[in-house]
């Protein structure tokens, strides 16, 4: 991350008010499936804020959610988030998708949102406070540079695609 966004400096703002100076600990969660620039902007935004903890989501889980198979197995991508720059820790998410239980368990400063992650911020933080957690729940900024693909979703079409010219 190069400059300081108004939302970068509002989620500082935030800590800082409500846990004074840092390290801060940060929690981001996906399904991390065919490693892309979307998934690399949201780490590198997320250690932008201090040290990072990914939550892999399980396969049976990015199953029921996005009625696919993933490409890459849970231990998989585990293993590929691990060796990405800016993660500090990687844990499987539980197998009933029930995403509060970490947060609770670990209970980190920040949990960043990706962009295009559905849901809505106050009904978890809400959820979390009422738990007994302290976490704040905030939305990371969108990527600024454009690139072709930005998705899983995109990758796995430019696959078929690909695939589908070779074989006519």
């Amino acid at each position: 991350m190069k400059g300081k966004t108004n939302q970068t400096k509002q989620i500082l703002h935030d800590l800082k008010e409500r846990f004074g100076e840092g390290p801060y600990e940060v929690m981001i969660a996906g399904a991390f499936d065919l490693i892309h620039p979307g998934h690399i902007h949201y780490i590198q935004e997320a250690a932008h804020f201090g040290r990072v903890i990914v939550i892999i989501a399980r396969d049976s889980v990015v199953k029921r959610i996005k009625q696919r198979e993933t490409v890459l197995d849970e231990k998989m991508r585990q293993n590929i988030v691990e060796g990405i720059k800016g993660v500090s820790e990687v844990i499987l998410g539980n197998e009933d998708g029930n995403w509060y239980e970490p947060v609770l368990k670990r209970n980190p400063h920040l949990f960043l949102m990706g962009f295009n992650q559905p849901g809505d911020l106050f009904h978890f933080e809400k959820i979390i406070h009422k738990k007994g957690g302290r976490t704040i729940f905030r939305r990371s900024n969108s990527m600024e540079k454009s690139y072709s693909l930005q998705s899983s979703s995109q990758i796995r079409r430019r696959v078929i695609e690909i695939v589908n010219n070779k074989i006519q």
